[in-house]
């Protein structure tokens, strides 16, 4: 395994950010305006079937207006309890206190089923409700999803633009619609993979009934599994930006990818730690409850936030070059036949 020390890739982060930290003021400028674009967008798509709840406001309304009025009856027998209970010399604080938690958790839950209930009959009425819903929520969370990959892989262009040329443009921010689309179906194999181990292990405790304690154990590898698939195809974006690498070849790259694991988890703790300490300043000025003091201490965890998301994009970039640059050498294997036919051709 090839290791690559943390504090090259996070010293390569810093120097590139303070080096060009106007460019990167633009750039995540850029992208927030970009992005709520995006937001903006997936409201206009998934506006049209949420606009069919309009016709149903009524309904809805009557039903929030009872849980409504129930719940501020939670509120009123709360403390008429405490009230009760701090006038009566017999009952213990703690008694009191008991009683009107249970209480109050009862009338909650009366709250919660007369909710349900006029949810499910409404429901019932108008089956087409949950056409609407489900199908405006589904082209929101694509659209949503669609956007964030899309300026996330423009922040991979930028990180490896300048670990590679020491330079970048905002331009590089916008990346292809066929890029996108390879990396969202990339992404639906990768969410499906990390998440198989918890699959097999519910599946598993459900067909054999296992006690407490085995199950925890089971779920427990289930975890470590997630997190270590998690690493292992984490860089399936960086190959589709820098090597145009298919949805699979670019998961197999990843996973192929020696020692990733290992290093991202290094990089992780050493940033985490770093930040950790430079967070240290806002959170003593948030002690002195002075007004000036805590408007600097808000600024400075605004810029704090800004310089450790642009570090680590550049970090993690740095990382990804740094590992991968033996095959960086080499020519893909489609290169390679087409270069030998190329050569017998000329013979």
């Amino acid at each position: 395994m090839k290791y690559v020390p943390a504090q090259k890739s996070i010293k390569f982060g810093f120097r590139t950010f303070w080096k060009k930290i106007l460019f990167f003021l633009g750039a995540v400028l850029v992208s927030i305006l970009g992005w709520l674009l995006g937001f903006f967008l997936s409201l206009l798509v998934s506006y049209p079937f949420f606009r069919q709840l309009v016709k149903y406001k009524d309904k809805f309304k009557e039903v929030f207006s009872q849980s409504f009025v129930a719940l501020k009856g939670v509120g009123a027998q709360a403390v008429a309890a405490a009230e009760a209970g701090a006038a009566d010399p017999n009952v213990a604080p703690v008694a009191t206190g008991g009683r009107v938690a249970a209480g109050v958790l009862g009338s909650l839950k009366a709250v919660w089923n007369n909710f349900y209930n006029g949810i499910t009959t409404l429901i019932s009425q108008r089956p087409s409700i949950v056409f609407y819903v489900v199908l405006g929520v589904v082209l929101f969370f694509v659209f949503m999803v669609a956007t964030n990959m899309y300026f996330y892989l423009g922040w991979t262009r930028v990180s490896l633009e300048f670990k590679d040329k020491g330079k970048s443009s905002i331009s590089s921010l916008f990346s292809r619609i066929s890029v996108l689309f390879k990396a969202l179906i990339s992404a639906l194999i990768y969410a499906f993979i990390i998440f198989l181990p918890w699959k097999i292990a519910f599946l598993i405790a459900y067909l054999f009934h296992f006690n407490k304690t085995v199950t925890g154990i089971l779920f427990f590898l289930a975890f470590i599994a997630c997190v270590y698939l998690v690493l292992k195809f984490f860089f399936f974006p960086y190959f589709i930006v820098d090597r145009n690498a298919g949805p699979i070849e670019a998961l197999k790259k990843s996973f192929k990818l020696e020692g990733a694991p290992l290093h991202l988890i290094i990089l992780g703790l050493a940033l985490g730690f770093i930040f950790i300490i430079l967070s240290l300043p806002a959170v003593f000025a948030g002690r002195f409850r002075v007004e000036w003091l805590l408007v600097i201490a808000a600024i400075y965890r605004i810029l704090l936030n800004f310089a450790s998301f642009v570090v680590g994009k550049l970090s993690v970039a740095s990382l990804y070059r740094d590992l991968s640059k033996p095959d960086a050498l080499l020519k893909t294997e489609g290169e390679s036949r087409r270069d030998t036919g190329t050569v017998r051709r000329e013979l």
